[in-house]
């Protein structure tokens, strides 16, 4: 039933979308602080994400409010995760394009973000796929220009490929991946991204990024216990692997 007694402290806003809505809320915060009511003591409540949180943020950031967004992302979203996922499935499916663009343009392959892109449009361009990226590229004008960012890039996975199918236990299976990360300088290349993202003040997100490799590591202790004395497959480790990082998920307290 309606309730009949004074609501002082509720109220209804009617915003037109949810940008106005966002807006809104900024307004509301603000006329808090104003009054006197420290930002550590407001909250925003959303009601499903559904892209709000997002702007939500660049609102309140526009607003010069400070605010801390408390939200989970899956770990399998992170580009160190999207590397060596994308290199398991390209070595998996026999180097499909789209998982080896996957894996370039993750951030933290061997490649430059420019690079990548370079090499995704030669792809298109030229029908590159599947065994085409095992071998020297010799189609099209650039083929010699792209010939060294395919090496780069393919080196790593190719040797990730044999280690896996030459190993005889767990161990080996998961030195394998160990020897992957290493030879894409992954510890390195999460601690220079840790640092940017602190130089810029984003201090959610570089405890965000410190924590992809802890996942990382308690997934590879996970699979060693898993597998006992038993190899793992090509397709059985990049099925694990898969399935560990996107159960996981990555979270900050505020900073």
């Amino acid at each position: 039933p309606p309730f009949s007694g004074p609501s002082e402290g509720v109220h209804i806003h009617a915003a037109a979308n949810p940008y106005s809505e966002a807006a809104y809320a900024a307004t509301v915060l603000k006329s808090w602080h104003e009054a006197g009511i420290p930002w550590k003591h407001m909250a925003v409540a959303l009601g499903g994400s559904g892209g709000l949180d997002g702007m939500m943020a660049v609102t309140l950031q526009a607003a010069g409010i400070p605010h801390y967004i408390a939200r989970k992302d899956v770990a399998a979203r992170h580009g160190l995760c999207r590397l060596l996922l994308g290199a398991l499935r390209a070595s998996t499916k026999g180097y499909a394009r789209d998982d080896v663009l996957d894996m370039a343009k993750s951030g933290f392959s061997p490649l430059t973000v420019r690079e990548a892109h370079h090499l995704e449009n030669y792809a298109i361009e030229n029908g590159i796929t599947r065994g085409k990226w095992q071998k020297p590229f010799t189609r099209g004008d650039k083929a010699a220009d792209m010939e060294p960012l395919r090496q780069r890039l393919m080196a790593p996975v190719i040797q990730l490929h044999d280690d896996l199918v030459a190993a005889s236990c767990a161990d080996q299976s998961v030195e394998a991946v160990m020897a992957f990360l290493t030879a894409v300088n992954a510890y390195d290349n999460l601690i220079l991204r840790e640092e940017e993202l602190l130089r810029r003040g984003m201090m959610a997100e570089a405890s965000q990024n410190r924590q992809v490799w802890q996942i990382l590591m308690g997934l590879m202790d996970q699979l060693h216990t898993l597998l006992g004395d038993k190899r793992a497959t090509l397709k059985e480790m990049a099925r694990f692997v898969e399935a560990g990082l996107t159960s996981a998920a990555i979270s900050a307290v505020p900073p």
